[in-house]
């Protein structure tokens, strides 16, 4: 059995898992029914932030989405550099209230590019914004009873597979659009899909 701690080896998920993957194999060495804690020092790397960052693959060719992928990848980052130097809590809610109003206003700026050129999975990518809304309220109140890093794992996860899947299909579409003739819309700031209440 390997056991890493938070935060004495590690100040998000995945590097708790990656120390407690070394100390499981540590333990395999020594026999059986044994245990063992990561050796060395802690992965602190998310204390000076990079835990998240904005890499070419998340980016889609339509300027005004991937800048907001990138605004919203660099909160996410500078929420969990809160998390692991244990901000205030009042500190920490800030941050995860900036970020949904990121993700919202996002949200409203591809409603406006998909409503405008007639995006065939309109609906169903509406559907995933609100299932993410939705959810939030739920992943605030996890982030307010100690679940911070639950919380930003599944953020993170979100992202990435957001980014990467409904997003890139969307962006793709409007690419092809814009090529034809007619580009997507200058979107205003207001949001379409409204964050959940705190």
């Amino acid at each position: 059995i390997g056991i890493a701690t938070y935060p004495d080896h590690g100040c998000e998920i995945n590097s708790l898992i990656k120390a407690a993957d070394g100390a499981m194999y540590d333990s395999k060495h020594a026999g059986p029914n044994q245990f063992r804690h990561p050796a060395g020092d802690a992965d602190l790397s998310t204390g000076r932030g990079g835990w998240l960052s904005f890499v070419d693959v998340f980016r889609l060719g339509v300027t005004d989405v991937d800048d907001q992928h990138e605004q919203i990848c660099e909160q996410l980052d500078r929420l969990n550099v809160a998390v692991s130097q244990q901000e205030a809590p009042k500190v920490l809610l800030q941050q995860l209230d900036e970020l949904v109003a990121l993700v919202a206003h996002h949200f409203a700026t591809e409603e406006e590019h998909m409503t405008a050129t007639g995006y065939p999975q309109l609906a169903e990518h509406v559907r995933e914004h609100l299932a993410l809304v939705d959810e939030i309220k739920h992943l605030r109140q996890r982030f307010t009873e100690g679940g911070e890093l639950m919380v930003l794992q599944w953020l993170k996860d979100w992202l990435i597979g957001h980014v990467t899947g409904p997003d890139r299909l969307m962006s793709e579409y409007l690419l092809r659009v814009s090529a034809a003739g007619a580009s997507p819309p200058e979107v205003p700031p207001q949001s379409r899909t409204e964050p959940a209440p705190a």
